[in-house]
């Protein structure tokens, strides 16, 4: 029983501490829970990639608010690797919250598209001269082997 209790307890840290992998080109929502200030005009997503320090900066000034706040969904279009995000949200005076927390995730190659337009086309395909004898041979062998069903035995 205590063995059942610890892995349960560990169980949520296990899943909710793994990174997020996306594949390139992917289309994504970024939720969260709105700050409860009622002024808020935008929020700010910041990507940033951890070994460079490069940081990409989007604004965010429509969203659907509810039990949390969803941003209409965006394609990811970031290069391939680990990236970080966490998000600000700025009030009517132009004053910028403190970060959210981070969420780490990473860009995977996507998968390669579907081949398009797959069609079949019957073609009528010459006859190779060395294609033809094996034929031939291949129903002499079998008038052969009816042949030999023919003899009666006894």
């Amino acid at each position: 029983m205590k063995k059942f209790i610890i892995v349960v307890l560990l169980l949520p840290v296990i899943l909710f501490s793994q990174t997020q992998r996306i594949p390139l080109g992917s289309w994504v929502t970024v939720e969260w829970q709105a700050p409860p200030d009622s002024n808020i005009t935008k929020y700010t997503l910041y990507f940033v990639k951890p070994e460079s320090n490069d940081i990409i900066a989007m604004h965010i000034t429509e969203w659907n608010v509810g039990d949390t706040t969803l941003a209409k969904p965006l394609q990811v279009t970031l290069g391939l690797g680990q990236w970080e995000l966490y998000m600000t949200a700025w009030n009517a005076y132009n004053n910028e919250s403190p970060p959210s927390n981070v969420v780490p995730f990473e860009i995977i190659p996507g998968r390669p598209g579907a081949p398009l337009n797959v069609r079949i086309k019957f073609s009528q395909a010459s006859i190779k001269s060395e294609v033809f004898p094996a034929s031939i041979r291949l129903m002499k062998s079998l008038d052969q082997v009816q042949d030999v069903r023919a003899i009666p035995i006894g």
